[in-house]
């Protein structure tokens, strides 16, 4: 047997340089063994990050309605919005998974059941999910007591196992305060927003009750208990007239009529007769706000001058 030895010297006259590290600024060959090694650590931290990403859920009816999935997903959590219960299908069937670690991600319908949870030390990312909403929370387990020390922390806060219970410390947004003079420019702007103010209470204003809000309704009740009145004149030939209320919305309490036998009103197209007792009539016609009336009248003695007197107030 005839064996062959071939040996690579430099090249060129330059001997070959291999690193036996990554470097950002060498330009020399790196071993095989070392970029394997790096692509497998960035393979290996693709699937961390992946398995630490909380499944898509989806909320079902019941679980029977599981069963209508035509094309369910190993990549969902589902919830049935009866029971709250989350399951997940593992390629065959579907399977209960409420209060279990899927992935690396625990999934809970309520956060108290991760007191109790049987644990191995690290840290979790949780999901607890109801029918409504999935709020996000990371779990670190401690080794000490056997991993009954744990700290949840979630957006509003983090908590710390207490008493089999978590006790909660809120983020500072929700205690932490300022003094108005801490806030550049919040004394000037309240001095001028409360300058021209008009107090709750005002001893000035000319009523019984010196509070702005008793005050109008006082003033209120006098306008509503006060006789206003217009007339209507006819004159001797016309038998219809127009007009609009731009009084706001008012009450017609009473008539008296001259010359007048039969009396008819038309509010906003409604037409309504009032029955005249000795050329007078009492009662109550509510009259909105804009509306349009038309007075017509038939006369007693044709051809002698007509009017109406009628006498409102204001609708409460």
């Amino acid at each position: 047997m005839i064996i062959i030895e071939v040996r690579f010297g430099a090249i060129n006259g330059n001997a070959i340089t291999i690193d036996d590290a990554l470097s950002p600024i060498s330009t020399n060959p790196v071993q095989n063994k070392i970029i394997a090694a790096a692509l497998d650590a960035i393979e290996q931290q693709i699937e961390s990050v992946a398995a630490n990403v909380p499944k898509e859920v989806v909320s079902v009816e019941d679980y029977d309605a599981l069963f209508d999935i035509e094309d369910p997903s190993t990549e969902v959590v589902y919830i049935t919005e009866d029971t709250g219960e989350l399951y997940t299908y593992n390629g065959e069937e579907f399977v209960l998974s409420t209060n279990r670690k899927i992935d690396n991600t625990i999934y809970v319908d309520d956060i108290g059941a991760l007191i109790d949870m049987s644990l191995p030390a690290g840290v979790y990312p949780v999901a607890c999910v109801t029918p409504l909403t999935t709020e996000s929370y990371t779990l670190n387990v401690s080794s000490a007591l056997r991993g009954r020390i744990r700290l949840l922390t979630g957006r509003m806060g983090y908590a710390v196992t207490l008493n089999g219970r978590w006790s909660w410390t809120k983020y500072s947004f929700e205690g932490h305060t300022h003094s108005v003079e801490q806030i550049t420019g919040l004394a000037d702007a309240i001095a001028a927003a409360t300058t021209t103010k008009q107090d709750k209470t005002d001893n000035t204003l000319q009523t019984s009750d010196k509070t702005i809000v008793g005050a109008i309704n006082s003033l209120l009740a006098q306008m509503q208990n006060i006789i206003h009145a217009f007339t209507i004149d006819f004159q001797d030939a016309r038998e219809i007239v127009q007009m609009r209320n731009l009084k706001g919305a008012i009450k017609l309490t009473k008539i008296v009529t001259d010359n007048v036998s039969s009396l008819k009103v038309s509010i906003n197209g409604t037409l309504q007769t009032i029955t005249l007792t000795n050329g007078a009539w009492t009662g109550e016609i509510s009259v909105p706000d804009n509306a349009l009336l038309v007075w017509q009248i038939g006369r007693t003695t044709a051809g002698s001058i007509a009017d109406i007197n009628v006498q409102y107030i204001y609708n409460s």
